[in-house]
């Protein structure tokens, strides 16, 4: 099967706009962590599963006015304490090491579920790539 690109050049700008439009947006509320989408060198990120959670293929990662279209690469649901190195690395947050990545996201995991946290609770480890700026 060929794989084809989703790309402004290839589509009439006005479907493309309108599927744009159509996906998914979310934001990490974090000028910092968008950037390092937009360098490239975070491609992964984490949220709590829910088990309702729908995926999509592509979304639209903003912040300000400032846009990312991504494409999912990869999901996997683990449990906190599963998390690999080499998912850390994918983050690309602080050093890229798997103790920074515990450490931030035990953290942010515990404001999250108000205090709840423990080791066991399951994550969605998400990879993604960043296809084009919109």
């Amino acid at each position: 099967m060929k794989k084809h690109k989703i790309t402004k050049k290839k589509y009439d700008s006005r479907v493309y706009k309108n599927w744009v439009n159509s996906l998914e947006t979310w934001s990490f509320d974090s000028k910092y962590l968008f950037d390092l989408v937009r360098r490239g060198k975070k491609q992964a990120t984490s949220y709590l599963y829910e088990e309702n959670d729908l995926f999509n293929e592509y979304s639209v990662l903003k912040e300000g006015n400032r846009k990312l279209l991504l494409k999912t690469t990869k999901i996997e649901i683990k449990k906190f304490k599963d998390v690999s190195e080499k998912f850390a690395l994918k983050e690309g947050e602080g050093d890229s090491t798997l103790d920074y990545w515990r450490k931030a996201h035990r953290e942010f995991f515990t404001k999250e579920l108000n205090g709840g946290f423990n080791e066991d609770i399951k994550i969605v480890c998400e990879e993604f790539k960043v296809v084009s700026k919109i």
